[in-house]
């Protein structure tokens, strides 16, 4: 079970691997707490607006900033898909967060409001195989997700 200040995600950044045994997502998974803790898939609602890449990076970055007041009780992973290019710019993450809602980072953040959130699992709601393969991907990927390329990826821990 998951302590107040000890989420089971301490391993991410101490591991030489993210699979198997003494792999961080597997520790992850075999002490997930769902009773205290949730999995939220963030969206940003204004992707159509990121025409740079180096100024949707830099939101990102101010993003995990302004979230600093919510650190003890959230781990969040923020990329950004696509390219210039494509003309297609996404900022998406994975967070984790104590409870069940993502409301203390939209208290703590007031640009949290301008994401979709979306519950991967947590209280009431069973851990699926699709949301265990997301947020591994969203986790654990350093080239391609979604079938883009990843211009750039944070983390906030």
């Amino acid at each position: 079970m998951c302590g107040l200040y000890s989420p089971p995600i301490f391993r991410y950044s101490n591991t030489k691997t993210y699979e198997g045994e003494g792999g961080s997502m597997t520790y992850f998974w075999d002490k997930f707490d769902a009773s205290g803790w949730s999995l939220w898939h963030m969206n940003y609602d204004y992707n159509n607006e990121n025409t740079r890449a180096f100024m949707a990076a830099n939101a990102i970055t101010g993003f995990l900033q302004r979230s600093d007041e919510i650190r003890k009780w959230a781990f969040g992973v923020m990329d950004l898909l696509g390219s210039e290019e494509s003309g297609v710019l996404e900022i998406k993450g994975v967070w984790f967060f104590r409870g069940d809602t993502p409301q203390y980072i939209k208290d703590a953040n007031d640009d949290a409001n301008w994401y979709t959130w979306t519950k991967l699992a947590g209280k009431d709601m069973p851990i699926t195989d699709e949301a265990k393969k997301l947020v591994f991907d969203y986790w654990t990927q350093e080239e391609e997700l979604e079938g883009k390329p990843i211009q750039d990826s944070k983390v906030f821990k």
